[in-house]
């Protein structure tokens, strides 16, 4: 019993020890930086973006000619597809492989069929401006600002479901877990609806001009135009407030890194900013007049309208640069496997070649070794001549044929 007891303590003691032994980088991780990695031509006054994950490319209006450019980023526009007078908002509906725009001048909704490149249109009401698609739910919405409300549309068919009153000039609409949130930019307030029953739940006041807004998690993220700041609000309540520059518009959420950002018109710069407490990180200088903004949610890069510029502007996470360098390192092993007669992805842990051989990729072979080594990163040589020694010939030297 006593040592049954002494055995005992001595785990708890070992594992309160590794409790507490925490690194200062673990304690307080560094936070995630972006950089602008290219600016791309765009077609005249590019003014709302959006990414379209199929195909990688960026969709965005041309405000003064009454377009959509679908632009290949590094390269330029690869298609220019006709809609209304003055095209804004733009999203894409990646399960039908449609883009829908909002045309403010002439009251209409122009669909894009993105795999045979053809155009169509539909009236709404008013001035609209404000666009989000719901798969869940099959529809579509759209805000009209002249009228004061939400338009909700079949996604299937466009046609009319229902409206719903809001606030003094609707402009932006995001959907969110169980709700959707309504930017009434003339009164101040933003219109949670109940995303089911389509019922107004709560009308918050967040301050002078809520442009757009963008959803994680449960809590909704608001740019104010007047007062050049961001809000984010949490169970109808404003949960904090921070200044980021004068004309604050476009806003967009990375899901992965926790962060929002936002596209500063007043000062040329993208502000991004903690998710959870609203602390500023980072103020970014872009090109002329960012306006609309768009996120790629796979790799968090981010994509900005520069209206004044003619450009959409890229930026990236700084962890990207890593993901890039481990891919060329992979395709390095892989070429010098190859070119030493080994199967590069013939991995047998454990085994003689030709017994019991088991496929492993480059990941779970370094994810092992990493193990082995008590969770240090994974060495290049070591990984390269483990793989191609069990795959039957050693590194270096070509493998003798077998007839």
């Amino acid at each position: 019993m006593r040592r049954l007891f002494a055995t005992a303590m001595a785990l708890l003691g070992t594992a309160g020890f590794v409790a507490l032994d925490v690194s200062p980088a673990a304690a307080h991780p560094q936070p995630p930086t972006y950089t602008v990695t290219s600016q791309t031509p765009a077609g005249p006054n590019p003014h709302f973006p959006a990414f379209d994950p199929t195909s990688g490319h960026v969709l965005v209006s041309n405000v003064s000619v009454g377009t959509v450019s679908e632009v290949t980023i590094g390269a330029g526009p690869t298609r220019s597809f006709t809609a209304g007078t003055t095209p804004h908002t733009v999203v894409v509906d990646d399960a039908t492989r449609r883009a829908f725009v909002t045309n403010k001048g002439s009251s209409s909704v122009s669909v894009i069929d993105l795999i045979t490149g053809g155009t169509s249109h539909f009236a709404v009401g008013p001035n609209p401006h404000g666009l989000a698609v719901d798969n869940k739910f099959g529809r579509l919405y759209v805000t009209s600002i002249d009228a004061d409300r939400l338009e909700v549309y079949d996604l299937a068919t466009l046609a009319p479901i229902t409206t719903v009153p809001v606030g003094d000039g609707p402009w932006g609409v995001a959907v969110g877990p169980g709700q959707i949130a309504v930017t009434d930019t003339a009164a101040d307030t933003v219109h949670l609806i109940d995303r089911d029953s389509l019922e107004v739940r709560d009308v918050v006041t967040v301050g002078a001009g809520p442009w757009n807004s963008t959803f994680l998690a449960g809590t909704l993220y608001v740019t104010l135009e007047r007062t050049g700041e961001v809000v984010a609000v949490r169970h109808a309540k404003v949960a904090w407030r921070t200044p980021v520059g004068a004309s604050p518009h476009g806003i967009s959420a990375d899901h992965q890194r926790n962060t929002v950002l936002a596209a500063v018109t007043g000062t040329n710069q993208v502000a991004v900013l903690d998710a959870r407490g609203g602390r500023l990180l980072q103020s970014i200088p872009v090109t002329a007049g960012p306006a609309g903004m768009t996120i790629d949610r796979r790799t968090g890069r981010v994509f900005v309208g520069n209206q004044a510029a003619g450009l959409v502007t890229t930026l990236e996470p700084g962890d990207m640069a890593d993901v890039r360098s481990r891919s060329r390192l992979a395709d390095q092993r892989h070429a010098t496997a190859n070119s030493a007669g080994c199967n590069p992805n013939l991995i047998v842990p454990g085994a003689r070649p030709g017994r019991g051989k088991t496929s492993f990729g480059l990941d779970r072979l370094e994810s092992l070794n990493a193990q082995r080594r008590g969770g240090r990163g994974a060495s290049p040589t070591r990984a390269s001549t483990f793989r191609t020694r069990r795959a039957g010939c050693r590194p270096g030297r070509p493998r003798a044929s077998r007839s």
